[in-house]
């Protein structure tokens, strides 16, 4: 069964255990809190004495991190409230005016917070002998001191444009100004950090080092901190758990699972949402195309993808986690965001038809294997369904990916909505089940091709009994009278299915949070497991807020759409639930589960709602444009150039060093087609105009003077100590050891005359071996202007 009631239970203890302890460090160092524009602060909280209360909730698939981030909303906290208004000077008619949408404003604090965190844990990464983990953690708490400043400023600024002459906010204006904020801030972010770096370490970087250190893969492949997560809401009554991580959903290797868990509770005194077993994962498929420089087979990427399914059910033991469904069987789903034949997006790079490929055969593949044993057999059925709007819908006109798709998202839904009530159909559904069994045992242990169900004979007779089961299902009165909010939803779904809703791209994001909410276990993401993942994830937790409410208007309609006959009635209720859940979903966008992306990218989505095609064409193409049109709060423009494997690692750059004349004119052949194609004259206007422009760039960027003056800082602070002093090692700046436990080996002909170097301890927040965990990374800001004292980390207060 799914984690019991009393496992819930435990779980919440633990959630307001750590809660309340990031509570009592709030109120005891108010006055050097950091605020967020959305009235909450992070804060680190041990978890030594909470680990057996951890084990009692969340079982033994994992141990929690030694030090938890706690985003903590102190907003509706009668003294912390006042400290809040007061940093963003907002009075409390303005505060109740942005009170709907709150959960809406972009988190400028947090968010950079963790952008600059992974900035710090980068350069130690790179060079931890120049950069150690502890003065970088003092340089990221220094430079968010500062930055603070920075973000009350564009607040209030923001919110001034917002403001209309009749005292009233216009909450779109906000965010939308708040988005544009994130450009300008996250580029004096790094500046001020740098300087910090220089001043806590006495080091610099050049862009030259930048390049050798291979610093944009690292950050693709490094997470913001390793720390888990508890996310507080006062707007939708619930505490988010989110399991911390060493691996980014852009590394995707193989046998490398980039999965997070997520569980919901509520607040104290609040009703609990049903419990079950979420994760968040990127595509299992694997990125990485080749080992030791061998190109992977998909024979190789099939069975990797088997193994990874293998790996998730043993970890967190899913055969004892979900019951056996009305047909006797246990199975997980694993729900699938991304597109099929989507050929811009396929052209573009993303391959997500290939991948869906890969992992419809692996999950066959992994089932195979299952019926080795079993009495301990666990299925996994796959459900994927588009849901940016782009590629093909679910149907069984089409190709053979589209086919097969289809026929497993049915399956699947037939797995998880099939009731012991429903006697007419169960006979049906256990042949369909007995012919897949049947498929599996004759497939291909070692397929080199796809392995479809589809294109098997027992597949295509599987096809024929669903079409039947849908047909009477479209007219079957269902029942609804269960007071359990799970059994509403499932009669909802089970009436949308019926009707083939899941073949539109309109209900995609409906179909696959409501199957989110409804399954005991489940693993989900798209490609990188962060932009569509929110989209599904960020419902899901409206559906878990509103389960706990009486009389929410939101299953009032899943009732109404489960109790519809009609094809009629039910696409009106149909809409009007999608309506509903868009609305509230549009009030929360940047709540709970928002933290994903900024500690596994650095950054928050990119994902923007889509506009109509007068407005702009280009964005008809661009597969960032995914999110509903009536998302009115959504701006998320300025947000990708702040990720990671975008324009963080530049951006870090920028602030070490100017770009030289190259770097730019940008894209060198580019520059240079334009050149060939001018007169003498325009080629002479264009250099002149060029030259000006780069003048005023170098005389604007006073980046390398003001990591000088801080290292000349740092050398007055360490008058009375020896310093490193840096050579040049092959164009590279590193530290000459005055006492030194090793040196650097030069590449010369006589590199081979000096000693080998000794390696540079490695921090034990990279160390993963390591089972020391009292090195655990700290990097929030619990009381950002506090003085380093006995019991205090950068951070905070940490009990002994």
């Amino acid at each position: 069964m799914p984690p019991s009631k009393e496992q819930q239970l435990f779980q919440k203890e633990y959630l307001q255990n750590i809660t309340g302890q990031a509570l009592k460090q709030a109120l005891e160092n108010k006055d050097a809190l950091l605020f967020d524009p959305q009235g909450r602060v992070l804060i680190d909280v041990s978890t030594e004495l909470s680990v057996n209360l951890f084990k009692q909730g969340f079982g033994d698939a994992r141990t929690p991190s030694p030090i938890t981030t706690v985003s903590l909303d102190l907003s509706h906290h009668p003294e912390l409230k006042k400290e809040y208004l007061k940093q963003y000077g907002l009075n409390e008619n303005q505060f109740q005016q942005l009170s709907d949408i709150r959960d809406s404003i972009i988190p400028l604090q947090q968010e950079i917070h963790f952008h600059l965190a992974l900035a710090a844990r980068l350069l130690t990464k790179s060079d931890p002998g120049r950069f150690p983990a502890e003065q970088m953690n003092q340089a990221h708490l220094k430079a968010m001191q500062q930055v603070h400043s920075l973000i009350q400023n564009e607040f209030k600024q923001s919110l001034k444009k917002a403001t209309a002459k009749e005292r009233t906010i216009n909450d779109v204006i906000l965010i939308h100004e708040l988005d544009k904020a994130r450009k300008k801030i996250s580029l004096e972010a790094h500046q001020i950090l740098a300087i910090e770096t220089a001043k806590q370490t006495g080091h610099k970087l050049t862009r030259k080092e930048f390049k050798q250190f291979n610093i944009k893969h690292k950050a693709e492949e490094t997470t913001a901190t390793p720390n888990d997560l508890i996310h507080t809401n006062q707007s939708l009554k619930q505490m988010v758990w989110i399991s911390g991580s060493e691996q980014t959903a852009h590394k995707r290797g193989v046998n490398i699972i980039a999965e997070r868990q997520i569980v919901t509770v509520g607040l104290l005194g609040v009703q609990d949402p049903p419990p079950r077993l979420q994760m968040r994962t990127s595509s299992l498929d694997v990125k990485d195309n080749d080992i030791d420089g061998r190109k992977l087979s998909k024979q190789e990427k099939i069975a990797d993808v088997k193994n990874k399914l293998g790996s998730l059910a043993t970890k967190y033991s899913i055969h004892g986690v979900v019951t056996k469904n009305a047909l006797d069987n246990k199975a997980f789903t694993y729900n699938l965001h991304t597109a099929i034949n989507d050929t811009i997006g396929d052209l573009g790079g993303n391959k997500q038809s290939e991948g869906a490929r890969i992992i419809l055969s692996g999950a066959h593949l992994y089932n195979k294997s299952q019926l080795t044993s079993p009495e301990n057999a666990v299925f996994c059925f796959v459900q994927n369904i588009s849901v940016n709007g782009f590629g093909d819908t679910l149907g069984y006109e089409g190709n053979d990916l589209k086919t097969e798709a289809t026929l497993m998202a049915e399956m699947a839904m037939l797995h998880n909505l099939g009731s012991k009530n429903d006697i007419d159909n169960n006979q049906n559904i256990q042949k369909i089940f007995g012919h897949y069994k049947t498929f599996l045992q004759r497939a291909d242990g070692s397929p080199k091709k796809d392995l479809f169900f589809s294109k098997s004979r027992e597949g295509q007779q599987a096809i024929q009994s669903i079409q039947n089961i849908k047909a009477t299902w479209r007219v079957q009165d269902i029942d609804v009278s269960a007071v359990d909010p799970v059994e509403k939803a499932k009669a909802a779904l089970k009436r949308m299915m019926a009707n083939d809703l899941h073949h539109q791209h309109e209900y995609s994001k409906l179909i696959q949070s409501l199957s989110l909410f409804v399954e005991e276990a489940s693993i989900s993401g798209c490609k990188s497991g962060n932009e569509r993942a929110q989209a599904i994830n960020g419902r899901v937790a409206i559906f878990d807020s509103e389960s706990t409410k009486p009389d929410s208007a939101i299953f009032q309609t899943l009732v109404k759409l489960a109790k519809a006959r009609c094809f009629t009635n039910v696409i009106n209720e149909a809409a009007n639930l999608k309506r509903q859940l868009d609305v509230t979903y549009d009030k929360h966008l940047q709540a709970g589960v928002s933290l994903i992306s900024d500690v596994d990218q650095g950054a928050s989505t990119k994902i923007n709602a889509k506009v109509p095609w007068y407005k702009s064409i280009l964005a008809q193409f661009n597969r960032n444009y995914a999110e509903e049109s009536s998302l009115r709060h959504l701006s998320q423009e300025k947000a990708g150039n702040m990720q990671a494997h975008k324009g963080l690692t530049e951006n870090m750059a920028e602030a070490w060093e100017p770009k030289g004349f190259r770097e730019f004119l940008g894209n060198g052949a580019k520059s240079i087609a334009k050149f060939v194609g001018l007169t003498v004259l325009s080629a002479g206007i264009w250099a002149l105009k060029t030259g000006v422009e780069y003048a005023v760039y170098r005389f604007s960027s006073k980046s390398r003077e003001k990591v000088e003056a801080a290292l000349q800082d740092y050398q007055k602070d360490h008058q009375s100590k020896p310093r490193a002093v840096e050579k040049k090692h092959d164009g590279i700046d590193m530290p000459e050891q005055h006492e030194s436990s090793f040196e650097l080996k030069r590449s010369d002909s006589n590199s081979a005359q000096r000693r080998e170097p000794k390696p540079a301890p490695i921090p034990e927040i990279y160390n993963t071996a390591s089972s020391n965990k009292t090195q655990q990374y700290r990097g929030s800001m619990s009381a950002g202007r506090m003085k380093q004292q006995d019991g205090l980390t950068p951070n905070g207060y940490v009990p002994k």
